[in-house]
């Protein structure tokens, strides 16, 4: 079998982040932040096999799930 070379495709990713700032005292303020990663839900292969046997050509890794996180910082 003859090595194979070449690319993967393209990969898009799509983040989002919003956030809200909140001044409290003098020198302090509060912000909420909500981050939505992988907005579309891309599912892209990352790495794939390429030795002979059973994993040939099959996705080894592919980019993560949709994910959000919540976070509040403060600055003090």
């Amino acid at each position: 079998v003859e090595g194979r070379v070449e690319r993967y495709p393209w990969v898009k990713l799509w983040d989002n982040r919003v956030s809200k700032r909140f001044r409290l005292a003098e020198g302090h303020t509060l912000e909420g932040m909500f981050d939505l990663f992988n907005t579309l839900n891309s599912s892209a292969v990352l790495t794939q096999g390429n030795t002979n046997g059973p994993n040939y050509l099959r996705p080894m890794t592919i980019i993560a799930p949709r994910i959000f996180r919540v976070g509040v910082r403060w600055k003090f």
